[in-house]
């Protein structure tokens, strides 16, 4: 299935963002060590603003998540 979501619909779907950003997380922080702002585990920044646009491409398994600014 194939979303697109504006940030200022975060709301409605927060088991959504709250799976990108906790796999953002993951993926920057954890992973690759990089000194981004998190907390408790997501990794949220200041281009996550109600003006971006997330596409979200996903089957049983979460396959893609990209974030447009």
């Amino acid at each position: 299935m194939v979303q697109v979501i504006e940030g200022k619909d975060r709301a409605r779907h927060a088991g959504l963002f709250e799976t990108l950003f906790r796999a953002r997380y993951e993926t920057f922080v954890v992973n690759r060590r990089w000194s981004l702002p998190a907390r408790n585990g997501l990794e949220i920044d200041q281009y996550d603003t109600d003006q971006a646009v997330y596409f979200s491409i996903s089957t049983s398994k979460d396959i893609c998540r990209v974030r447009f600014v």
